[in-house]
């Protein structure tokens, strides 16, 4: 009885002093996302315990929209958030800058109509440019696109931009090659008329960060030091190769194929050279 009873104490003693990290829950929405972030979370707060202690997570359910949980990080309802990087949110919020997806987030395959694949798979640079394209009322991808002057149609709902290309009043929406093939499996029941314009990619500079709240220092040095050790041991390598969010992009001249569009970031300082090969 006293041994359980230590036991009891020992454990309560240790969940006191565990750190509490408010974090986002899985949504249907964004599912594969959410959950791919949250493994490597997880795994960069587990290899740091030694040097920064226990953890557990609290989890906050909410239908998810990237201005909602902003909002929710600077006000402290979230205490860490994977989002893409823009000027604004570094000025707002304190970004851990480990490009948590090696930049691939900034390669973005066309989910397009059918009907339209001919027209994709020969359309020229100024040809899309006129087309519209559907993207989010708050992304950084749609000031991305406006700044190369590109025609977007800012969309508040997720959902109903994968309705408004089905239905033709958008021609396209751009997403990353690490999400677009789940989720077009997701909505090709609504939507059997969509497919992807695999012949032609977008590329930008697009690194999505870890951001806490601007004074918690302590716990963005934390997620720092945790994802460095991550890629020094080649876990992070094996954890992009593995995760059903990222696996199915590799290996990476798969889209070696696909012509390459260039395009500013005017949120960021440079451009990028993409990490993917190209056909010689």
């Amino acid at each position: 009885m006293k041994l359980y009873l230590a036991f009891l104490l020992l454990t309560i003693s240790l969940t006191c002093q565990a750190q509490v990290i408010k974090v986002l829950a899985t949504s249907e929405q964004q599912i594969g996302s959410i959950d791919f972030f949250h493994h490597l979370l997880t795994r960069a707060l587990d290899v740091s315990k030694d040097r920064y202690g226990e953890y557990q997570f609290e989890y906050r359910q909410f239908k998810f929209s990237q201005n909602r949980s902003l909002k929710m990080l600077e006000n402290g309802e979230l205490d860490v958030l994977h989002t893409m990087t823009n000027w604004d949110r570094e000025k707002e919020y304190l970004a851990v800058k480990f490009p948590l997806v090696k930049g691939l987030m900034g390669h973005r395959l066309l989910v397009i109509n059918k009907k339209d694949e001919a027209v994709f798979n020969q359309i020229s640079e100024i040809e899309l440019a006129n087309k519209i394209a559907c993207q989010g009322l708050h992304w950084p991808d749609s000031d991305i696109l406006e700044a190369n002057k590109f025609t977007v149609a800012r969309i508040l709902s997720f959902e109903a931009m994968y309705e408004l290309v089905a239905k033709g009043r958008c021609d396209y929406f751009p997403r990353s090659i690490l999400e677009i093939d789940s989720e077009l499996s997701r909505f090709s029941a609504l939507y059997p008329e969509l497919t992807i314009a695999k012949q032609i990619m977008l590329i930008y500079p697009a690194p999505v960060y870890f951001f806490v709240e601007k004074s918690n220092f302590a716990l963005a040095k934390r997620l720092h030091d945790g994802l460095i050790q991550l890629e020094n041991s080649g876990e992070m390598e094996q954890i992009l190769t593995k995760q059903p969010l990222t696996k199915s992009i590799f290996p990476l001249n798969k889209w070696k194929n696909a012509r390459q569009i260039h395009l500013i970031n005017p949120n960021l300082d440079g451009s990028i050279k993409s990490i993917i090969p190209t056909k010689h």
